[in-house]
Order: structure tokens, then C-alpha cells, then sequence
């Protein structure tokens, strides 16, 4: 994973997604990965005003990857 990336959230159960929805977080919306460190990514939603959100790698899945010049 790298800056650029698309990304959405892995949900284990429907229960961590239903409870992200309860609590104004990104559920099934699409993320671009702003910062990658070690273990962690820094994700940007639209939904959210562009607020950074981290997340640990294993929680995410990349679905497009960017382009790199």
C-alpha cells in the first residue's frame, strides 16, 4: 500500500459496520491513503470533510492503486 491508493475498510462482522454507521464513520465509502508508516495508514474520506482517519494496513483493502511518478 501506498500514497495514492484507493482504499476501502474491512469489516470483520456486520456489527463493526453497524456500529461505525451509528457513530458517523466511513462504512462502505471509498478512502485515498495520504500517509503510509510502518504498520499504519493515514486514509482521507470525502465524507468526512478531508479529515485524515488512521487505520492499521490490515484493516484496509486496496481497491485501485495510484499512479506513482
Amino acid at each position: 500500500m501506498k500514497v495514492g491508493d484507493l482504499v476501502k475498510i474491512k469489516w470483520i462482522t456486520f456489527a463493526q459496520m453497524r456500529r461505525a454507521k451509528y457513530m458517523g464513520r466511513p462504512s462502505d465509502e471509498l478512502g485515498v491513503v495520504e500517509g503510509v508508516h510502518q504498520n499504519a495508514c493515514k486514509v482521507i474520506f470525502p465524507s468526512l470533510n478531508d479529515k485524515p482517519h488512521t487505520y492499521v494496513l490490515g484493516d484496509l483493502e486496496v481497491v485501485s492503486q495510484g499512479s506513482q511518478k
